[in-house]
């Protein structure tokens, strides 16, 4: 019985991941994982006009972006909240803790904020959907650890 219980649950698992590969192609898979280390650089750099370029890469022009504290609409107001962010931060970056996780057009992935010195400041998780053309439509961010209770 209990190797027949165990044969069941490595089909089950067998089908689960083939399944999730065919919904996912991996050269899509790594094209949505450089889309978020862009995504990130855009949120690292000062340069106003090298933001500005790294969001126009990856960010649909009406896309849409919210957190706890703010909600921008389009790729200039996206480029002039993580400005403000930048000032008020003056040296630290966002990197992502995970790869992308995606399906069905919809992704999500876990960041760090790190501060002047490397240490962490705050991290959070991230859910969006990309357009047709694999640009990012709307990011929902949240604050915090994603710790079990």
């Amino acid at each position: 019985m209990h190797q027949k219980f165990i044969r069941v649950l490595s089909a089950l698992a067998i089908f689960f991941v083939t399944s999730s590969q065919a919904q996912q192609p991996m050269s899509s898979q790594s094209n949505l994982n450089e889309t978020i280390t862009m995504y990130c650089a855009a949120w690292s750099e000062p340069d106003a006009q090298r933001r500005q370029e790294l969001i126009e890469k990856v960010w649909a022009a009406t896309g849409a972006y919210t957190d706890p504290t703010a909600h921008v609409e389009g790729r200039k107001a996206l480029a002039d909240h993580i400005g403000g962010f930048m000032r008020r931060t003056p040296g630290a970056r966002i990197i992502a803790t995970s790869h992308a996780d995606s399906h069905h057009g919809m992704f999500r992935f876990t960041w760090k904020l790190l501060g002047v010195d490397g240490k962490t400041i705050s991290e959070g998780i991230d859910f969006g959907k990309l357009d047709a053309g694999g640009r990012i439509q709307e990011i929902v961010g949240f604050f915090g650890s994603t710790k079990p209770l």
